[in-house]
């Protein structure tokens, strides 16, 4: 059985700061989470990677890679890719380019010599660029559930028959494809507790996820909120992210990825709807 040395922890968005205070308002909840979760690994042994995006340099100058530890440990580093411009991205105007973060990711370890054993992702961006990644370079990815599947589901009543309505909302026709094909192709679909688990057995992602990748983590309230484990969960999602990187890389169905996802400038509203509904209705 292989063991994880380095795990990259992937973070499109970039919504946080460095800081020394714990709790700082202006970051992002989901950052301080996967901040506070990696510290908790990093003390079994593990190397820990939070890659993120840089738009912080000036338009016109050259960008640059920035590589820092964080204070209180050189097991943990945060590493800012340059990607998409030099402005601040939404997560809707951050889609076309997921192909470059996974291209900017994969040259930054390609420069080092050294590539991580396992991704981890958490969200419907970061579990595509975990795709991308799989795709192009063959290391398996884990998605972390750190929130429930999506709530509009269960208000619009949808299941794998009538899709008609969610073919009208197309930021959620590509949100829900985004995510079917992270959960296909990760190796591990770890959640938080019992509601998220069950939140992803719904009709629309069904299909696509095996009961052998569920793993529930049952994190108490507090360490959903902090992402500070105590040392019997920090060693349980160990090996829950220990068996992803054992698990064969075998999806469950076969999931082409659409057109607008690896090309920035085809992003089709008509494609987007009819590749919905195709994934849908398949079985």
């Amino acid at each position: 059985m292989k063991n994880i040395k380095r795990l990259a922890v992937l973070y499109p968005q970039n919504k946080f700061k460095q800081s020394k205070t714990e709790n700082n308002e202006n970051q992002d909840k989901s950052m301080v989470f996967l901040e506070n979760l990696s510290k908790s690994l990093i003390k079994y042994d593990l190397k820990i990677d939070l890659i993120t995006r840089d738009h912080s340099f000036q338009s016109g100058a050259a960008p640059k890679k920035f590589v820092s530890n964080y204070p209180d440990s050189l097991r943990l580093r945060q590493i800012k890719l340059p990607f998409a411009g030099d402005n601040y991205l939404t997560e809707k105007n951050l889609w076309p380019h997921l192909k470059e973060y996974a291209a900017a990711i994969a040259e930054f370890y390609d420069e080092e010599g050294e590539f991580p054993d396992l991704f981890l992702t958490y969200s419907a961006a970061a579990g595509l660029a975990g795709v991308l990644l799989r795709e192009k370079l063959a290391i398996s990815f884990c998605f972390l559930a750190l929130t429930p599947a999506d709530n509009k589901l269960a208000e619009l009543e949808l299941n794998n028959k009538n899709c008609q309505q969610i073919s009208q909302n197309s930021k959620l026709a590509k949100k829900i494809i985004a995510k079917r094909l992270a959960l296909n192709y990760s190796s591990q679909v770890i959640s938080l507790n019992k509601e998220q688990l069950n939140s992803y057995q719904h009709e629309c992602y069904q299909d696509v996820i095996k009961n052998n990748k569920l793993f529930n983590l049952q994190l108490t309230p507090p360490e959903i909120t902090s992402g500070n484990l105590t040392d019997s969960k920090a060693k349980l999602l160990i090996t829950a992210l220990t068996d992803g990187l054992n698990h064969p890389l075998n999806p469950t169905v076969n999931l082409s990825i659409p057109d607008y996802y690896l090309l920035p400038d085809s992003d089709n509203e008509h494609q987007l709807k009819e590749t919905f509904r195709t994934l849908l209705l398949k079985k």
